[in-house]
């Protein structure tokens, strides 16, 4: 969809693709105005057409605005850049790899200090998540591992709002299997 040295809104300035799924590509970007990176998710074009693919990637931005946690991204707004005909949001760029390559790149197996210390990290990202929201799509390829050892939770795109409010149907399978 977008190539290094493409410009959303006149500001942010595409630099590298990070990962693709199933609702949209990421991206980092340099934001022009503030002169420091940041990391765009930018919903496929395809999905724009269904009310459901939109009101679940608005969800995402609103859900992950709530969560003020170090172990877990900072989401910063939701934009739409109108000639381009794409729906973004910016969030906080992470440096490190997904905990996902840092198994394929130890052979599956983690020293168990390690494993342990990112286990602790993701428990207390979680237990402070589920006051809020429960993330229905925890897998390794939605953490990342700083170079420093800290993780990150990754894409609360299928997260549910804990409230009344409901986005899927019971027994609906959502995420990956």
């Amino acid at each position: 969809m977008l190539q290094p040295g493409d410009v959303l809104l006149g500001r942010f300035e595409v630099t590298a693709l990070l990962g693709f799924g199933g609702m949209g590509a990421v991206y980092r970007v340099n934001d022009r105005v503030l002169g420091e990176d940041r990391a765009v998710k930018v919903m496929l074009p395809s999905l724009l057409r269904s009310d459901t693919a939109r009101e679940r990637f608005v969800s995402e931005v609103r859900i992950s605005q709530q969560l003020n946690q170090d172990r877990i991204v900072r989401v910063h707004d939701l934009n739409e850049d109108r000639e381009r005909g794409l729906q973004f949001f910016t969030m906080e760029y992470v440096e490190g790899r997904t905990l996902h390559r840092l198994l394929s790149d130890s052979g599956g197996r983690l020293p168990v200090d390690q494993a342990l210390d990112i286990t602790r990290q993701l428990c207390d990202a979680l237990e402070y998540a589920h006051q809020y929201t429960v993330h229905r799509d925890l897998k390794p390829q939605n953490i990342m591992v700083r170079p420093d050892g800290h993780i990150k939770v990754l894409d609360f795109g299928l997260a549910k709002v804990m409230s009344p409010g409901r986005l899927t149907k019971s027994s609906m399978a959502l995420g990956t299997a």
